[in-house]
């Protein structure tokens, strides 16, 4: 009886060390770049939320004033010279008509309009609010903060402040004969807004308004 003879393939080769090694470096790489990827797409997907917040906030503040606009006129008579000695802005915007006497005006740890806040001036922030009735309602969002407010009013003097001393006008016979509104300025953030880029969102407003 033959018996076989069993052959063996001796220039069959196993992987040596720097094979695994490329091998565990490929798949490192690999894997940090996917990792690296997924941090950006959620950072991009943060900001992204954070603006789509803040620009919610600002339609909806806007609609408020433009509503109150609608239906008020301005109070010169609650300003006194004050239009005239600030060059038309105020702090606060006192108006009167249909809901009686309302002011708008900012409160909290307001920083200025061209100024950035560090993260703790924004979690303890700058708001908004409407004065109605001795009471004070809240009208921007926890999840939004604001630098300070300004007004700028036009006319800065009534018609009868206008027609009974012209000097008031500072020779600036236009603003004066404006149609009466009123200018809102100030910057939206978010609430966690800081140096980084994707907490970094901010939107600088200046809207008019008809009144």
């Amino acid at each position: 009886m033959k018996q076989k003879n069993i052959k063996y393939n001796l220039n069959k080769k196993a992987f040596t060390l720097i094979e695994m090694v490329l091998v565990v470096l490929i798949v490192w790489l690999l894997t940090w770049i996917l990792f690296k990827t997924y941090i950006t797409m959620s950072k991009i997907s943060f900001r992204v939320e954070q603006q789509k917040i803040v620009n919610q906030e600002l339609l909806f503040v806007t609609e408020a004033l433009q509503n109150l606009s609608n239906r008020n006129n301005i109070d010169y008579s609650r300003y006194w010279a004050e239009l005239v000695d600030a060059e038309w802005l105020t702090h606060f915007l006192y108006l009167s008509g249909l809901d009686w006497k309302v002011a708008v005006f900012s409160s909290g740890d307001c920083v200025s309009l061209n100024s950035n806040p560090i993260s703790d001036q924004v979690e303890h922030g700058c708001q908004l609010f409407l004065q109605k009735d001795d009471k004070n309602i809240l009208l921007t969002n926890n999840n939004v903060y604001m630098s300070e407010v300004l007004f700028k009013v036009l006319p800065f003097v009534s018609d009868d402040m206008y027609l009974q001393d012209i000097s008031l006008c500072k020779s600036n016979y236009l603003a004066c004969l404006h149609a009466p509104g009123f200018w809102f300025n100030t910057k939206f953030y978010n609430k966690w807004h800081n140096d980084t880029w994707a907490n970094n969102v901010s939107i600088f407003v200046e809207q008019f308004f008809n009144n």
